[in-house]
């Protein structure tokens, strides 16, 4: 198509170009102001410093050296923990959001303010860009914290696994515990609190009072046999008193009076009768004295033999009452397990504790801390003025007019009798053999000026070439 013809056909369709002009025109304006608000962001930032500790710990009363973790102040790790899934699917759910990992990932920034020994980090700046102040400062924040969490969680995982693992066993040694206390209360023998054994102490003390009370009984058996011996003599038993004295005077005197008279004499015969008399007198006393012994001797063994019965009664009481040598046994054997796990639990319970410290430390080791907390975020990006207003216009008409021209064409295309042969030649099933052209706004445009430019004065070289 040539630019005439392309000038007729703008002018047969000057109200549709214009149309798609003034469009074009416009858009080219102000597509620029609604793509530059979409581009709008927002930066919120928090400043985290680290300081891992050396100190020493102290872990019931021994001295544990501490130990430098210098792996999570590396720039390259923290870089790789600050963009791992893991933490980033726990920043968004904290915060709220729906947006993927992978898109917040592209939307983190790490800066270092300051090292140490050459690659350690001790301060470094974790930043956020978001389409909205509040929102990338929340995340700024979140972000933050669950990254010193996950740190301390990486520091101290190998110390969680040893305290998990402690706290497993112990709770095992407790229920070890528990069971050998329930076996031996089902033995029937009490434990030992402090000193002997109480029942055993009991059989012994019984044991030594039935002997004493044999011997008792023995010595009362004999002392009543001899009473019983000397009852015909009761004279040999006499131990005194005033009658023994007056009977011992008498008969000195009776001696005193044989040297000096002979038998028969009145004073010998009455002394005789007077110590016959005495004697009677002391047999009678004696006699007394002997019946009253014999019966507090009888009663006195009567007295053992009952508390040796008792005694003995009470010793099977307690014999029948006694554990037998299995039982003792096997109290023994469940006595020495309980010890075993006794001193077991006490034995985790101390490394559980030690463990604890240590989880704690490796925490510490691994200290992370806020020193500046994010602000609600600053405008990084905005309705930028990258082309001015005039340069838009100098853009705008030139495609304006192209589009324009380009819409004509078109519109002219779509609308030719040709675009109507195919369907024509389908819908009837026959060839189309001619075609009579119809007059299109064109050639009637052409006619109207040839019919303008004949009969006016001219060359006759251009009337004639109008002609032809």
């Amino acid at each position: 198509m040539d630019i005439w013809r392309g000038l007729k056909l703008i002018r047969a369709q000057a109200i549709p170009f214009f149309l798609v002009n003034v469009l074009v025109f416009v858009a080219i304006m102000v597509a620029p102001l609604f793509a530059t608000q979409k581009l709008t962001i927002f930066k919120s930032s928090s400043k985290v410093l680290i300081t891992p500790t050396t100190s020493a710990v102290t872990l019931a009363g021994e001295r544990q050296s501490g130990t430098v973790k210098s792996w999570f102040a590396d720039e390259a790790t923290l870089r790789t923990l600050l963009s791992s899934q893991d933490l980033l699917d726990i920043v968004i759910q904290s915060a709220g959001s729906n947006e993927k990992w992978s898109d917040l990932r592209e939307r983190i920034e790490l800066d270092i303010l300051s090292s140490s020994g050459g690659s350690q980090v001790s301060l470094l700046e974790i930043s956020v860009l978001a389409h909205k102040s509040e929102e990338a400062r929340i995340l700024a924040l979140t972000l933050s914290e669950k990254f010193i969490q996950y740190i301390q969680q990486l520091s101290a995982a190998e110390q969680d696994k040893s305290v998990v693992f402690l706290e497993r066993e112990r709770r095992n040694a407790e229920r070890e515990v528990a069971r050998a206390q329930k076996r031996m209360l089902k033995i029937g023998i009490l434990p030992r609190v402090a000193g002997p054994d109480p029942i055993e102490q009991s059989w012994v003390q019984l044991q030594e009072k039935r002997s004493e009370i044999e011997r008792e009984l023995a010595l009362a058996e004999a002392e009543e046999e001899q009473i019983s011996i000397m009852d015909g003599r009761p004279t040999e038993l006499s131990g005194g008193g005033p009658i023994a004295e007056s009977v011992a005077k008498e008969r000195l005197k009776l001696a005193e009076l044989r040297e000096i008279y002979t038998d028969r004499s009145p004073q010998v015969v009455a002394q005789l009768a007077k110590v016959a008399r005495l004697d009677e007198l002391q047999n009678r006393e004696m006699g007394s004295r002997v019946g009253a012994q014999r019966e507090a001797a009888s009663r006195k063994t009567q007295k053992l033999k009952s508390l040796l019965v008792e005694t003995e009664t009470r010793l099977k009481k307690l014999e029948a009452g006694r554990p037998s040598a299995e039982k003792h046994l096997e109290y023994a054997n469940e006595e020495r397990q309980l010890n075993m796990w006794q001193e077991n639990y006490l034995d985790l319970t101390r490394q559980l504790y030690r463990a604890r410290v240590l989880q704690q430390s490796s925490r510490r080791e691994g200290a992370f801390t806020i020193v500046e907390k994010p602000q609600p975020g600053r405008l990084v990006s905005g309705p930028a003025g990258g082309s001015s207003p005039l340069s838009r216009v100098a853009m705008a008409i030139p495609v304006a007019l192209l589009v324009g021209f380009a819409a004509v064409v078109g519109m002219d295309y779509l609308s030719s009798s040709m675009r109507l042969e195919p369907r024509i030649e389908e819908a009837l099933g026959l060839p189309i053999i001619g075609r009579i052209p119809c007059q299109t706004q064109i050639l009637t445009a052409d006619w109207e000026e040839l019919k303008q430019t004949v009969g006016k004065s001219a060359p006759s070289g251009s009337v004639v070439s109008d002609v032809k």
